[in-house]
C-alpha cells in the first residue's frame, strides 16, 4: 500500500493522538481494523519499521479504491 499523495499523521487511534508524519511514496501494510469516526473511514496499518497507528482511508493508494 503506497501512501496517495502529501503527508499525514500517522494516529494512534483513529482520529487520536500523532504518532508519526507518513510521507507520500511511503509503504505502509493493511492491518485488520477498520474504524468510522465522525463520518470518516480509517485503517490500521503498519508501516515497513513495526509502527502499528490508523490512517484516513483516502490517502491510501489501493487498488481496492
Amino acid at each position: 500500500m503506497e501512501l496517495g499523495g502529501g503527508t499525514v499523521w500517522l494516529r494512534s487511534t483513529p482520529d487520536g493522538q500523532n504518532v508519526l508524519i507518513i510521507n507520500h511514496g511511503d509503504i505502509v501494510l493493511l492491518l485488520d481494523g477498520h474504524a468510522n469516526r465522525a463520518a470518516r473511514m480509517w485503517r490500521e496499518v503498519s508501516t515497513v519499521t513495526g509502527d502499528v497507528g490508523w490512517l484516513p482511508v483516502e490517502f491510501l493508494n489501493t487498488a481496492e479504491n
